[in-house]
């Protein structure tokens, strides 16, 4: 054997299977070439004491026997052995057992490190991971951050419904299910679930984006489901806290707005009534207050507009009006400002001019923005208006 297998590649060759475990376990080879038959350790109690090793458990392995048939070969296979030559064997068929066996064993060594390196990279990811092997899901591989998520519980080698009871009618089981038979990628967006997340904790109420990923072996069948997801309890909590404070100021605007209106219209009330009885005495300090009163009504009115915006209740009724008088609107809203400010306004809107809009909506457009020109010139500058075409 030395002689033959020398030719090709460096040999150490020994007594007894005894002397061969120990070489082994002192320098590590590529192959182990083994008889059945020797003396104080034989094939069968190498292999197994190989298997059993940890640090040798993938060592390869062709063992040599005279024994033949297929029930020889089935119990070398049975003990560990990876290919089984009965004697007497030429040099080719021997040359041809070794190189493939060297060759799968390459093929696996780079396996092995892309597998380490995965793992690597798996249990340095901020996501939390975890592999399920087979249709009853069972745990193969989990990072630190999916232990932490399901508190720390040992998993691997359970099947999903013994490791996470809790999770028994929120679907989850069906919906791996459904990914290993169809072969089709879910994605979840905060999909709320019930989770004991501490020792002996009870279940509490968690919110998770997760990804579940069917895998497939080298035919092309499923055999297992990646599993990625990120704890984001706290994100979907805050935005049920926002949502409930956005309807809250809602609601506030809305009352507000109501209860502003009701005195307002006794006051607008007792105006036209001064107005009815006539007489001259402090008409402009009427003219003032009433003014400021249609303002006051007209803000109480937007902001009645703010709560129904943000409900996505805003109505638009929708007519044909004369643009000028769209704009006549517009001025007596923001005359009062107009007025403080001193400004020369000059007006170049004709009449005739039509659009299909909503008259109020219209008209607010035009006060705003000449309430900004007001604001924002210099007191006493002219604020032109027109109409202008192309």
């Amino acid at each position: 054997m030395r002689r033959l297998v020398g030719t090709r590649w460096d040999v150490e060759a020994v007594g007894n299977g005894t002397q061969a475990l120990a070489a082994i376990q002192r320098a590590r080879p590529d192959l182990l070439i083994t008889d059945v038959m020797m003396p104080e350790l034989d094939g069968f109690g190498l292999v197994a004491a190989l298997r059993g090793d940890d640090a040798l458990r993938d060592l390869p392995v062709l063992m040599l026997s005279a024994r033949a048939g297929e029930e020889a070969r089935l119990e070398g296979l049975h003990a560990g052995a990876d290919d089984y030559l009965v004697k007497p064997f030429s040099a080719r068929e021997l040359f041809a057992r070794v190189e493939i066996l060297l060759l799968r064993a390459s093929i696996r060594a780079v396996e092995n490190l892309h597998r380490r390196q995965l793992t690597d990279i798996f249990r340095q990811a901020p996501a939390a991971i975890a592999i399920l092997r087979g249709p009853d899901h069972v745990y193969e591989f989990t990072n630190p951050a999916y232990e932490e998520l399901v508190a720390n519980r040992s998993v691997v080698g359970k099947p999903i419904r013994e490791a996470l009871p809790e999770l028994d009618a929120q679907g989850v089981y069906e919906l791996l299910d459904r990914v290993y038979r169809s072969g089709d990628p879910f994605v979840g967006k905060a999909q709320r679930f019930m989770l004991s997340r501490h020792p002996g904790a009870p279940v509490e109420e968690t919110y998770f984006d997760f990804v579940y990923q069917p895998m497939r072996d080298a035919t092309g069948e499923i055999d297992g489901i990646a599993v990625v997801a990120f704890d984001v309890t706290e994100l979907a909590q805050a935005r049920r806290e926002a949502e409930s404070a956005n309807r809250t100021k809602d609601e506030f605007l809305a009352m507000l707005g109501h209860e502003l209106r009701n005195p307002l219209a006794p006051m607008r009330t007792a105006l036209q009534l001064m107005r009815l009885r006539g007489g001259n005495a402090l008409e402009r300090e009427r003219t003032v207050i009433e003014r400021q009163t249609q303002h006051l009504v007209r803000l109480v009115d937007d902001l009645l507009d703010v709560s129904r915006i943000t409900r996505g209740k805003i109505e638009l009724r929708r007519e044909r009006l004369d643009i000028a008088d769209a704009v006549a609107k517009a001025i007596e809203m923001a005359s009062p400002l107009l007025e403080e400010r001193q400004h020369d306004l000059v007006v170049d809107v004709p009449r005739g001019l039509t659009l299909d809009a909503d008259p109020a909506r219209f008209a607010q457009i035009i006060a705003n923005l000449l309430t900004n020109s007001s604001r924002y010139s210099i007191e006493g500058d002219e604020i032109g208006i027109a109409q202008r075409f192309g």
